[in-house]
């Protein structure tokens, strides 16, 4: 792919493979902790830059936060910290959801897909 000249960009998710579900208590974990937050945000950009990757693809769903504010801040964090290394950011949205700040996070990230 490299060779190719191709983006490369990892999908992050909150899926628990045992339970086959989306879990939006994993996420909860992260937001509401800075410091869970910002290593995540650290471990991400470092991996990227360690491959060689074209940046990250954030798919995360079933969210359980009373607003949408914290996934919004999530996804600003990420696109500061990885566009300082001219990395892509690109998420997954559902359509016609509470759960994301459509707007907004258009302003965070290179590309929004939605499902």
């Amino acid at each position: 792919m490299k060779e190719k000249q191709l983006r490369i960009l990892p999908m992050i998710q909150n899926f628990r493979t045992k339970s086959q579900v989306f879990d939006g208590g994993l996420l909860h974990k992260i937001f509401t902790n800075p410091v869970l937050e910002n290593n995540l945000i650290q471990e991400i950009a470092d991996t990227l830059s360690h491959y060689g990757l074209s940046g990250i693809n954030i798919d995360f769903e079933e969210l359980t936060e009373p607003t949408n504010e914290p996934l919004t801040e999530f996804q600003k964090k990420l696109y500061e910290k990885l566009h300082e290394r001219g990395l892509w950011v690109t998420m997954d949205g559902i359509p016609k959801t509470n759960d994301y700040a459509h707007t907004r996070l258009t302003q965070y990230n290179d590309y929004v897909v939605f499902m």
